[in-house]
C-alpha cells in the first residue's frame, strides 16, 4: 500500500521534500473518512478522548 500511494502521489511532492508529504496528509484524513466524521473540528474533539484513533 505504501508503495502504491507513493507512486500515485509522487508528482505532488516538492523537489526539496520539505513540505508535508501527501501520504501523511492522506493518513491523517483517513480515520475522518472511514468513521464518517463531517468536520475536522469534530474529528479533533473525538481524537482527544477516543482511543480508537491512536
Amino acid at each position: 500500500m505504501h508503495r502504491v500511494v507513493n507512486r500515485a502521489l509522487e508528482a505532488l511532492y516538492s523537489l526539496t521534500r520539505r513540505p508535508t508529504p501527501p501520504e501523511l496528509l492522506l493518513r491523517t484524513q483517513l480515520p475522518q473518512i472511514l468513521y464518517s466524521i463531517r468536520t475536522e473540528h469534530i474529528f479533533l474533539k473525538r481524537l482527544s478522548y477516543n482511543l480508537t484513533f491512536r
